[in-house]
């Protein structure tokens, strides 16, 4: 949806008599229903003003529970302007208004906080359990590497996997490499199987990501994610098919990691220009896919409840069935707590005492949708640290995130226990919980932590 700025009538100062008070308040009234409907718009599907949401203070209570304690107005899923009349309160141990609107409570999972209201203004929060991108198959293996149209014979690769649940395909990583200066794009294209081969039917298109940023190692160095995510049917075989658009070069390529004897049910296929040969029947490339499981992708009204907005951001229940502390104003969130990698919702991982860039999940710390997050970094030692974003940070046509993402330029010095930042880096964004992290100094591990994170609402 496109969001335009609200048309203002203007009114004469001339206006006189109560013919022209009468236009002048018409004027007036217009003029405050195009800015609800304009705010209402531009805010998403959030329609709280200025709200304070939080988890409640008390030692048993903040971990079921979570408080919208004030704001300057809602604004409904009618368009209906309203005030808040008190403080509401939602358990995740309870059912229906006051708790979850369907189902029980689940850990490891991220949960939405709405208002919901009555037509004769009774009010509360509710709890929706949110989407979940679930790892549904991989094969993590690394034995060898062969070039991706580094030579004709090689133009294009594909990997066939069967899907283990239904769900949409929102973003898969791959172990790349590359060698010399590729000068181009690469992408990944979800594809229908037609006699144990690509069918050429494509289900769905990945973001292209930039080939010189990637670097030579036999890690997970590219997170390809999918604007319109195809939908995948459990028991079904597809294909994932790697495409370049650098010219042909047996110097300057991508390096694509794969292994002979994983034992995965799936298989490898490379495209020589005129169809598709097999090099060897064991071989599958190192990959990992993941599948959207929604459950309840719309709130589930309690009896009674008509109208609802989204209260605030989002809140997670950690794996023992506890919210992860926080306070939001608007939708600035800043999680409470120290910083140690003990702490789950704060810690978003570690480089290792390596140059070469980690993918890092942040699934415990930032909800499964955009956000844009405020890092800090704590090094056991002199180092340079860098967080990059996912899928950009394989974007950058400077080379990667080095220098552009995160803190380039900045030393970061710290106690061996590399636990406690000593400085905040520039805000990064994630589009699938995901970042990618590294050191300037092979020695010296980096530990990242999220200070605190803006939800778009």
């Amino acid at each position: 949806m496109s969001l335009v700025a609200p048309v203002f009538v203007s009114s004469s100062p001339f206006a006189t008599g109560n013919g022209g008070r009468r236009a002048r308040f018409e004027q007036i009234l217009e003029n405050t229903l195009a800015l609800r409907d304009w705010m209402a718009a531009s805010r998403g599907t959030c329609g709280v003003i200025n709200g304070t949401l939080r988890t409640v203070t008390g030692y048993t209570q903040y971990q079921k529970q979570v408080q919208l304690q004030r704001s300057s107005g809602i604004i409904l899923s009618n368009g209906q302007l309203v005030n808040q009349a008190a403080p509401l309160v939602a358990d995740v141990t309870v059912s229906g208004a006051g708790g979850l609107d369907i189902g029980t409570e689940q850990n490891s999972r991220w949960y939405q906080p709405y208002y919901i209201r009555k037509d004769d203004g009774t009010e509360n929060l509710c709890l929706r359990l949110m989407k979940v991108n679930n790892l549904d198959q991989s094969q993590t293996s690394f034995v060898s590497n062969y070039g991706l149209n580094d030579a004709t014979a090689r133009t294009w690769h594909a990997q066939s996997f069967p899907v283990g649940t239904t769900g949409q395909l929102p973003f898969v990583e791959m172990g790349l490499g590359r060698s010399g200066t590729p000068n181009g794009s690469i992408w990944l294209e979800v594809q229908t199987n037609s006699g144990g081969s690509p069918s050429g039917v494509v289900l769905a298109t990945s973001t292209r990501l930039y080939a010189p940023a990637h670097t030579n190692n036999n890690g997970f160095q590219a997170v390809f994610t999918f604007d319109t995510p195809a939908t995948l049917t459990s028991g079904t075989t597809y294909w994932l098919v790697l495409k370049s658009d650098y010219a042909t070069s047996g110097a300057n390529f991508i390096v694509v990691h794969y292994s002979d004897a994983s034992g995965y049910a799936g298989a490898h296929k490379r495209w020589d220009g005129a169809a598709w040969q097999v090099d060897n029947a064991g071989r599958d490339l190192c990959f990992k896919t993941y599948v959207t499981v929604d459950s309840t992708p719309t709130l589930t009204l309690p009896s009674g409840y008509t109208m609802y907005t989204k209260a605030g951001p989002p809140v997670y229940n950690d794996s023992g069935g506890n919210f992860q502390s926080f306070f939001a104003q608007d939708n600035l969130v800043m999680p409470i707590g120290y910083i140690a990698s003990s702490n789950a919702h704060l810690y978003i991982g570690q480089t290792g005492a390596t140059t070469v860039p980690i993918l890092l999940d942040a699934s415990t710390v930032i909800p499964p949708e955009p956000v844009i997050v405020f890092a800090s970094a704590g090094a056991a030692g002199a180092a340079y640290a860098q967080l990059g974003p996912v899928p950009d940070a394989n974007q950058d046509p400077g080379g990667g995130f080095s220098g552009r993402y995160g803190g380039a330029g900045d030393t970061y010095t710290e106690s061996a226990s590399a636990e406690y930042p000593v400085r905040h880096m520039p805000a990064v964004w994630s589009q699938v919980q995901r970042f990618f992290g590294s050191t300037s100094n092979a020695g010296v591990n980096v530990k990242f932590f999220v200070s605190a994170w803006q939800w778009r609402g």
